[in-house]
């Protein structure tokens, strides 16, 4: 008897290490008054610490695609964790997705009769060392089961890696797919000024400013959009200190590969009858999204 008891402490200390079961520490605060009504009784494979008090036997209640609710069957008058849920993220995986994104927790309806808690940062990051789950199921021989069975434990490991990798895959192709709409009828302004000198000296303002201040964006081009100087003189004798023109820069960002583009103004700086290389003086603009065929 005392060998099956080190034994199953043994693989619990895996399941909590090699193969990371989950538990919410903080209590995630609710409205008063949101007191769920009686649900299905699941089965935890670790103690799932809810308003302070930990179990690993639940009351939960499933809307279908609005919400889930969760509370220890054994919990006096408390408030139940409730999951809303997310359609962006549900379309991506292909599961039921339930969310309390303020505390950072997705519920995955995983198959039926069974939800995995995750901290996981679902469409956003591939599963790390430092992601971890609890399963939740109704069938309590398969929780025990999981709690006993490495090669179980494998699975939703695997299972975990793959949700995370197919949601950020889905969402980063959905983020470019509604920027793409976003952007198809932008337009950028028309080239006013045309000089190659010029046209150097814009694109080396752009590169140096973007360096200089940390963009993490590639400059794609530079130019002048303005058709005519505006001379900038001293304000006491009148005298010419340069000259400006409006133009535009178009940056592509080097995490994602998305472009955008921003209104400016470039400056000339005048001495002794010398007009000197071009700097940016100011943004007449934020940055706006467009689409990179256009850049």
């Amino acid at each position: 008897m005392q060998k099956k008891i080190l034994t199953v402490f043994a693989l619990l200390c895996l399941l909590s290490t090699q193969y990371p079961v989950f538990a919410v520490e903080q209590s995630v605060s609710t409205e008063s008054g949101q007191n769920t009504t009686d649900g299905d009784i699941y089965y935890s494979t670790a103690s799932q610490k809810i308003n302070e008090q930990s179990s690993n036997q639940f009351n939960i209640h499933i809307d279908p695609e609005k919400s889930i609710s969760m509370e220890g069957v054994d919990c006096q008058n408390c408030t139940p964790y409730h999951f809303t849920y997310d359609p962006v993220l549900s379309e991506a995986m292909g599961k039921k997705i339930y969310a309390i994104p303020s505390a950072g927790r997705s519920l995955i309806a995983q198959d039926k009769g069974v939800l995995i808690l995750t901290n996981s940062k679902l469409g956003r990051a591939l599963w790390s060392d430092q992601d971890g789950f609890n399963v939740f199921a109704q069938d309590q021989a398969y929780i025990q089961k999981l709690i006993l069975d490495e090669a179980e434990q494998a699975k939703i490991v695997q299972i975990m890696q793959d949700h995370a990798q197919q949601a950020k895959t889905a969402i980063e192709a959905r983020y470019v797919k509604l920027n793409k709409q976003a952007t198809t009828n932008i337009k950028l302004p028309s080239k006013g000024i045309r000089n190659s000198a010029l046209h150097k000296q814009v694109i080396s303002a752009a590169e140096k400013l973007a360096e200089k201040e940390g963009w993490g964006q590639f400059i794609v081009e530079a130019y002048i959009s303005g058709n005519e100087w505006t001379i900038v003189r001293n304000e006491q004798n009148d005298e010419p200190t340069g000259r400006r023109v409006s133009g535009v820069i178009i940056m592509k960002n080097n995490n994602d590969g998305l472009c955008s583009f921003q209104l400016v103004q470039f400056f000339q700086p005048y001495d002794n009858g010398n007009y000197y290389a071009a700097t940016i003086e100011s943004f007449d603009s934020g940055q706006q999204r467009i689409n990179c065929s256009k850049a």
